[in-house]
């Protein structure tokens, strides 16, 4: 039985992390544009949504290139502090970079200040990272 439950944990974490890692920034968007108009401006849910799923295909590209270049992706545990804060740096530079290289792209209608991609990429980079350690922990179940 604590084998199921474990195999049960680690396909929950597994899914949560696609869904959120593709959908969590719409919702923020989406949350935020209600509370901060002028922040964030968009003319269809569905730009946002196209917007969200982008923004992770940009860090990959990123991370790509960082890798080129010599960059290790590091485990979370094992690490401390520094390695929580470096995980959240690196990913809300990306999700920062990445709305600006869509948007200069002419790839989305999706319109964030510095302030709402700023409070998108942070609260996307936290909520990420807590959940990127979850899955390192049930990854570490099955080594």
């Amino acid at each position: 039985m604590k084998q199921k439950t474990k195999h049960t944990k680690a396909i929950f974490l597994g899914i949560l992390s696609l869904i959120l890692a593709f959908f969590l920034p719409a919702f923020l968007m989406l949350i935020l544009s209600d509370w901060m108009p002028n922040e964030i401006t968009y003319p269809k849910i569905s730009s946002v949504f196209i917007l969200s799923v982008m923004l992770p295909i940009t860090t990959f590209i990123f991370y790509s290139i960082l890798k080129v270049f010599g960059y290790k992706d590091k485990k979370l545990k094992g690490r401390g502090i520094i390695g929580i804060i470096d995980s959240i740096v690196t990913e809300f530079l990306h999700a920062f970079a990445g709305y600006f290289v869509i948007s200069k792209l002419g790839l989305t209608s999706v319109e964030l200040t510095l302030i709402g991609i700023s409070l998108v990429a942070i609260v996307h980079s936290i909520i990420g990272t807590l959940l990127r350690s979850k899955v390192e922990e049930v990854g570490e179940m099955y080594q």
